[in-house]
């Protein structure tokens, strides 16, 4: 039996009253490696980020993380765990390795404001990897675009929020 005029009309002013639309925009690669994601999980796209939707809500019910920085939980070369202190200067050495080449400058690991930076993305979820990989498109971006390097390519430029 085929909707009425009547029902399409409620079904949109409900629409309209009660719902909202999320997107985000990402490369078209991306995307449809997602769909296949979902695809995989036997799920719409659509479907997936509506339960992280509701993962993150139920998630935030609880009470939040201690903030970093905090006068709580102080972020600080001194407090951080090894792995975070080891991490820190496996991405420290790599930003040299990127820029000292071509620009003679570079950071110091023992730098607290470099060392908290750093740490905080960590400890907010990034992975080593995911900061190298801002370095080296923050280094193509300045290649390809005639930017300095230094000011681009500073801790505070990649990694501050």
């Amino acid at each position: 039996m085929p909707v009425s005029d009547a029902q399409k009309r409620a079904s949109n002013k409900y629409i309209k009253d009660n719902m909202a639309t999320l997107s985000c925009k990402v490369k078209k690669d991306e995307a449809s490696t997602f769909k296949d994601y979902a695809a995989k999980q036997g799920k719409t796209s659509n479907t997936v980020l509506k339960d992280y939707v509701m993962q993150c809500i139920a998630h935030d019910a609880a009470p939040p993380p201690p903030i970093l920085g905090s006068a709580e939980n102080p972020v600080s070369p001194l407090n951080q765990p090894q792995e975070i202190k080891n991490a820190v200067r496996e991405v420290v050495g790599y930003l040299n390795s990127v820029i000292k080449p071509s620009t003679g400058f570079s950071y110091s690991v023992d730098a607290k404001f470099t060392t908290e930076l750093i740490a905080k993305r960590l400890m907010d979820g990034a992975t080593v990897e995911s900061l190298k990989r801002v370095i080296d498109e923050s280094f193509a971006y300045c290649l390809r675009n005639n930017t300095p390097k230094v000011k681009r390519m500073s801790p505070r430029a990649l990694f501050g929020v």
